[in-house]
């Protein structure tokens, strides 16, 4: 019978995900840094959101791509396995997830990716950009499209005309695997050279609009902080970051904007 998790236990188990991680790029000479709602976190909580279960951290393009290289011979830990466009066909987004892997998650937004995946820290990386934000808006509109093409053949589907209008999706997934489509919003996100750059951020977002991802590159030294019972990276500009993102982010949300996520998930027999 599997044993379901509860949110508390899902936070701990992210959270120690995480510590693994920190701990890897420490002991590797890794840059990275603890990016969005976590950043926010380690600021205002210094821990977890305590009704937030995402945990995303951002690294340089290059330190992205020597520790997706690095983790193919040198593994963070039993316990944990990195999902990449590089080692699943069906995988659909421009980052890395780094999953517990005795854990199993309920997936209620997409299916059909048969990618067996547990709980989980997000690995973003940041990228160049050019001085010119146009360029930049260009840029990113081109790597969501790429994005989005990968994602098409997952969407959930609750009806039988969304599941229909899902099949020539699906049916060119057979000829074109998602992978192919997130290389290429890779090589997008990264035309532009993270050293010389004056600016940074992550160029593939889905969500958040590319003027509010980029930074002064300055910003980006690193800060270790207190993060629950261990310490990790924060950029030392996160004022200035957070503020861009969220505004005044040291106010807290109202009590019922605070609420408990309902995402299920439960431990591996092995």
């Amino acid at each position: 019978m599997e044993k379901s998790i509860d949110f508390q236990e899902f936070q701990s188990i992210a959270k120690g995900v995480l510590k693994q991680i920190c701990a890897y790029c420490d002991a590797n000479d890794l840059e990275y840094y603890l990016a969005f709602g976590t950043l926010l976190g380690a600021v205002r909580h210094k821990d977890i959101i305590p009704w937030d279960y995402d945990i995303d951290i951002m690294m340089p393009r290059p330190d992205f791509n020597r520790l997706l290289q690095m983790t193919k011979e040198q593994p963070i830990a039993e316990n944990l396995t990195v999902f990449s466009w590089e080692n699943e066909r069906n995988y659909y987004i421009p980052f890395l997830k780094v999953c517990d892997n005795r854990t199993r998650l309920v997936i209620t937004k997409t299916e059909g990716t048969n990618i067996p995946l547990g709980i989980w820290v997000d690995i973003f990386p940041m990228d160049g950009s050019s001085e010119r934000m146009e360029d930049n808006k260009k840029i990113q509109q081109q790597a969501v499209y790429y994005t989005r093409k990968a994602m098409k053949p997952f969407v959930a589907a609750h009806s039988w005309k969304s599941k229909l209008l899902r099949i020539p999706a699906r049916v060119n997934s057979w000829f074109v695997p998602p992978c192919k489509y997130i290389e290429k919003a890779t090589e997008i996100a990264s035309t532009y050279d993270y050293a010389s750059a004056k600016q940074v951020g992550w160029m593939a977002s889905v969500d958040l609009d590319v003027t509010k991802e980029l930074v002064d590159k300055s910003l980006y030294t690193p800060l270790k902080v207190p993060f629950g019972d261990f310490e990790a990276c924060i950029p030392s500009g996160y004022h200035q970051i957070l503020t861009q993102i969220y505004g005044d982010y040291m106010q807290l949300p109202p009590e019922k904007k605070r609420t408990i996520p309902k995402i299920k998930s439960y431990w591996v027999d092995k």
